[in-house]
């Protein structure tokens, strides 16, 4: 059964893993300890797939233990996510695991990450950060070669007008801040997690556009687009 976290993220709580605890770090926390450019970079082993890395013989690896523990600096990157995330006095790597040190009652207790629970914890603290598992677009096996060449020509246009309309983290901020009926304060902003502020993000667009197509459907009398699943509560709904 897939774990539901709606609950913890909404409220900004903790959330319990096994016995292991995520704490719900802010985006001022974030920037602090690491500075953002650095955060984006620090994440990746968990936001990795296998497909992120050209190595032979791929499909018969083990992303966890046979490409990530096998690569010191994904193993420090992941050790200082772990650190803030769940509070731990010291990340060890072992031969197949990550084992977590940490203080719980005054004692010392031990957390294993391995290849069992390791996507688990990953889609956690993806989850916390607002973030998702990288996609990389692969061309189907049966393509001519003609037909890759053009393939190619269109994923690099898809690729540029991404880039040319990506949305920056201060923009996201600053839809927060200002666009709505109200102000939030950057101060308060800062001290949510990220998974708040995209969630603020995509709830003020989402009543904008809504008030747009209320607006037209008084003149249209057309409600399609607001009513159902467009109405503004579907929207508000907290969903994967």
């Amino acid at each position: 059964m897939e774990l539901n976290y709606n609950l913890e993220l909404v409220a900004q709580l903790p959330i319990r893993y096994n016995g292991l605890i995520f704490y719900p770090i802010s985006f001022k926390e974030i920037c602090e300890k690491f500075g953002w450019d650095s955060f984006t970079n620090i994440i990746f082993p968990f936001k990795c797939t296998k497909d992120c890395f050209d190595i032979d013989n791929i499909n018969e690896l083990d992303l966890f233990e046979d490409i990530i523990l096998k690569n010191q600096q994904l193993v420090q990157c992941a050790a200082l996510i772990l650190n803030i995330f769940c509070k731990c006095k010291k990340v060890v790597k072992n031969n197949n695991n990550l084992c977590l040190y940490i203080d719980k009652d005054n004692k010392e207790q031990t957390f294993l990450i391995d290849k069992n629970n390791f996507e688990e914890v990953s889609n956690i603290i993806l989850s916390i950060c607002g973030e998702k598992k990288i996609e990389i677009e692969k061309p189907p096996d049966t393509l001519s070669e003609k037909q890759l060449e053009i393939w190619k020509k269109i994923r690099e246009g898809r690729r540029n007008f991404s880039d040319k309309n990506k949305i920056y983290i201060y923009d996201i901020l600053n839809v927060c801040e200002f666009a709505g009926a109200y102000h939030i304060s950057i101060d308060e902003i800062m001290s949510w997690t990220l998974w708040k502020i995209n969630n603020c993000y995509n709830a003020r667009l989402n009543l904008k556009n809504y008030e747009d197509n209320f607006q037209v459907t008084l003149i249209t009398g057309d409600n399609k687009n607001i009513s159902r699943e467009n109405h503004w509560f579907q929207k508000l709904l907290i969903r994967e």
